[in-house]
């Protein structure tokens, strides 16, 4: 079994069955009935013989093909399964705001006129993609409810002093809420602040600058993301830090307080709303980098102790 050359590839025909031309080191070309002629790698993985795609001629000519089959070898070589290896990419640009806005031109794209989606498509790449493309859309470092997040509006952050400061009138006790803002929650603010143009809220709607996002919209993309309504919603953010951050050993009192859940004794709350804000700022802080942590696969050690 010889290795295939430029002109045979080229001169291929379909035929009544799909049939391969053979390269070398388990790269071939299946001709399709159809007309189509794909590359396609065939390789072995803990025993199993496993199949994966290189492309379509002539978008990937015998070279590159040649080229992509030793970059999945040298994956097979290290213990990687090529797979799961590109699946992880897909699955981490899904992640990113690049991947969702990707993902919702699409979804326009049904009842949108192609001249719009083709100006909206351009948008993102120069205005947005630079800037925000690779940025994870899933990293909850903040965990206040879905409705006061949607409404927050620029005024309120103070960056310099890292607080967001969330008016009586939206809060649910109906009081003033202070969230400590982390290093990462300071930065992506930063990244997005640019593109405010004089508008009030951080999330505004892509309808109009002057309404904040719909109240679907957390949980849309949570469902586009792939979680199911029983795996996750906006406001299970909240539960999951509250759950994460009593298991490795914050106090209860200090979780609840960013929580901006009401204390039932009016003395203690007045108490601790006037010396627990120390502690939250350090909690938010080691909240954020155990996601990151997270996020970017790391070994993430739990903290385990109580804060001083």
């Amino acid at each position: 079994m010889g290795s295939l050359s430029e002109i045979r590839v080229r001169n291929s025909k379909p035929r009544d069955r799909a049939y391969k031309l053979f390269d070398e080191r388990g790269l071939y070309l299946m001709v399709m009935p159809s007309g189509g002629r794909l590359w396609r790698l065939k390789y072995r993985m803990y025993g199993r013989e496993k199949l994966i795609s290189l492309g379509a001629y002539p978008d990937v000519a015998l070279s590159r093909a040649r080229e992509r089959r030793d970059e999945a070898r040298k994956l097979i070589v290290e213990g990687i399964d090529p797979s799961a290896e590109r699946q992880e990419r897909k699955t981490a640009l899904r992640d990113t705001f690049e991947g969702v806005a990707e993902e919702w031109l699409t979804l326009q794209s049904k009842s949108l006129a192609p001249e719009t989606i083709s100006i909206l498509g351009a948008r993102l790449h120069s205005a947005l993609y630079p800037y925000l493309g690779s940025r994870p859309i899933s990293a909850p470092l903040l965990f206040v409810r879905p409705g006061e997040l949607r409404q927050a509006e620029w005024s309120e952050f103070d960056l310099e002093g890292a607080e967001w400061r969330i008016p009586a009138a939206r809060m649910k006790m109906g009081e003033l809420h202070v969230v400590p803002l982390a290093r990462q929650s300071i930065s992506l603010l930063e990244d997005m602040q640019p593109f405010a143009r004089g508008g009030h809220y951080v999330f505004p709607s892509l309808r109009s600058r002057d309404r904040p996002m719909l109240n679907n919209t957390i949980n849309g993309a949570l469902r586009r993301l792939g979680y199911s309504t029983e795996e996750q919603t906006g406001h299970g953010f909240r539960t999951m830090a509250s759950t994460l951050l009593n298991e490795q050993g914050y106090p209860p009192d200090v979780i609840e307080l960013q929580l901006a859940h009401a204390e039932r004794n009016k003395v203690r709350a007045a108490y601790n709303k006037a010396q627990r804000l120390p502690e939250r700022r350090k909690m938010m802080q080691a909240w954020a980098d155990y996601l990151d942590g997270l996020r970017v696969g790391a070994t993430v050690i739990p903290i385990g102790r109580r804060l001083p």
